[in-house]
């Protein structure tokens, strides 16, 4: 047995959203990071880094119990065929993969994310719970971003 599958474990969920307007323009809003922003409720920064290219460095906002840190790691956003693949890496040792998919159907389009985590065995629950409910508000709220410029209901 590795090391790493002694002191590392892996979770991840899936969400899926039907979203009235075509797939370009739900590729269009995932593909530019700074909208995530206001988006996902967590990232409240993002900036490029200027020695590597297409590498963002986000910063997160965490709330628990009454405490409020930071947490700043790495993100790359790769278009794939259908869709975009987004890798985040944090201390320590936590590695996020978000395959975002989308299908186009009669009046709109699917999104599908589907997100796996491989963290820490004490950390991801926590890392588990935290996602699960930050994505699930940032695929609302990119429907609802959407509809609204789109006039779509």
């Amino acid at each position: 047995m590795r090391l790493q599958s002694l002191v590392l474990a892996q979770g991840g969920f899936d969400h899926d959203i039907f979203i009235p307007v075509a797939p370009e323009a739900v590729l269009a809003l995932l593909s530019r990071p700074q909208e995530w922003i206001r988006l996902q409720p967590l990232v409240i920064a993002i900036d490029e880094e200027p020695r590597a290219p297409g590498m963002l460095r986000i910063t997160d906002r965490h709330t628990i119990g009454g405490l409020t840190f930071r947490a700043r790691y790495r993100a790359q956003v790769v278009p794939v065929a259908g869709g975009l693949d987004g890798h985040a890496w944090s201390f320590p040792f936590i590695h996020v993969l978000n395959r975002y998919r989308w299908h186009a159907q009669e009046g709109g389009t699917l999104l599908r994310e589907t997100t796996t985590i491989e963290a820490p065995r004490p950390l991801l629950g926590f890392t588990v719970k935290t996602a699960r409910a930050a994505h699930a508000s940032l695929l609302a709220n990119v429907k609802q971003a959407l509809v609204e410029r789109s006039g779509a209901r």
